[in-house]
């Protein structure tokens, strides 16, 4: 596999929040899961703050955060310790952040994942982001916990996002875009009841948001409609 290439300082500071707020045990998310196993749903995995921070992200005048709707893909990945024990989450955070951005790159490069293979297709026919696209974006999701890989669609209830989201709950994401301060968003579901309450946070920030159909849906021709809508939305915000 090429050598992975992501921003550590940034990542680490990005962490931060999740670190100095106890996100994963705090009351806050303890509310959150109380509250989503009371539903039936129980939240298994995670926090995973950030999916990828490419190197050259920060340095481009075109900052891409992909936002997916919930961190899904990492049963029996990696132990849940950056939830539940403090000395790791200070003293191994940088092997935890290479851990996952590692396994990421391996995704992108070797495994025929939809929502990961959609992606990496359309990066590469984005003119903007020129050779190795990879390492200009940016990859997140809305929700960092997940309730398993077993029943990984449409299970998160509207309350969940508004805990890992809003200011008044966790700030997760909030705090997460403020630290990589991206140009665009791009939210990769075409859900806008669900979701275009979230996107508006950032667009009141006089940021770029696109809600675009998902690619691993199984609408036919969904990929080509991804990455049309993705194109079309830098086209007409002048990049």
């Amino acid at each position: 596999m090429e050598k992975v290439f992501y921003d550590l300082e940034l990542s680490k500071k990005l962490y931060a929040h999740y670190i100095e707020n106890e996100i994963g045990y705090s009351s806050v998310c303890q509310r959150c899961k109380s509250y989503s196993a009371s539903k039936g749903r129980i939240l298994k995995n995670g926090p995973i703050p950030v999916f990828h921070i490419g190197d050259q992200f920060s340095e481009s005048p075109v900052r891409i955060l992909f936002l997916g709707t919930v961190a899904y893909g990492w049963e029996n990945e990696i132990p849940n310790v950056f939830i539940e024990d403090k000395d790791v989450r200070n003293n191994f955070l940088e092997s935890t952040i290479d851990y996952i951005e590692n396994r990421i790159q391996y995704i992108f490069e070797k495994e025929n994942k939809r929502f990961f293979s959609f992606i990496k297709k359309c990066i590469e026919e984005i003119d903007v982001l020129g050779s190795e696209p990879l390492r200009k974006i940016a990859l997140s999701n809305l929700i960092k916990c997940n309730i398993g890989n077993d029943s990984v669609r449409n299970k998160h209830l509207q309350k969940n996002y508004d805990f890992c989201i809003r200011e008044q709950f966790t700030g997760n994401l909030v705090s997460d875009v403020n630290v990589l301060n991206p140009t665009h968003i791009i939210i990769l579901s075409s859900n806008t009841h669900k979701f275009w309450r979230y996107g508006k946070i950032f667009m009141d920030q006089g940021r770029k948001v696109q809600f675009v159909h998902h690619p691993s849906s199984s609408t036919t021709g969904g990929n080509e409609l991804f990455i049309k809508t993705v194109k079309e939305f830098l086209i007409n915000t002048k990049v």
